[in-house]
């Protein structure tokens, strides 16, 4: 998950842009939200990642 994050602080389009574009204007509040939008992003991702996890399973856990 932070792998993601700092790859999106390279980005020229999107949230990593967004907060990174922010940051240099010293606008933190834009930051700070940038910040939580990504959190909810991968947050959101991760529970239909396990969500689909054990729909795909067959209930045996190793």
């Amino acid at each position: 998950m932070i792998l993601i994050f700092a790859e999106m602080m390279g980005a020229s389009a999107g949230l990593g842009y967004f907060i990174k574009l922010y940051a240099e204007y010293a606008n933190y509040t834009n930051v700070v939200a940038g910040i939580i939008m990504v959190g909810l992003v991968i947050t959101i991702l991760n529970k239909g990642v396990n969500i689909l996890e054990k729909m795909l399973s067959n209930g045996d856990e190793t």
